[in-house]
């Protein structure tokens, strides 16, 4: 089942802290899409709560 979570980002400063983060998020087991928002220092993540989970 897919489910998507949302998460307050602190300390990012540019548009290459936004690009790690997608990237490394994205790279993880069961995740689908990754939002990260630079001048709301936010993002949601839709993931397989099948194969992966919130910590």
């Amino acid at each position: 089942m897919r489910e998507t979570a949302y998460f307050d980002i602190k300390d990012m400063h540019c548009p290459d802290c936004k690009t790690k983060i997608e990237k490394a998020v994205f790279a993880m087991p069961g995740v689908k899409d990754v939002g990260v928002h630079l001048e709301g220092e936010n993002g949601e993540v839709t993931y397989e709560s099948h194969l992966t989970g919130i910590l």
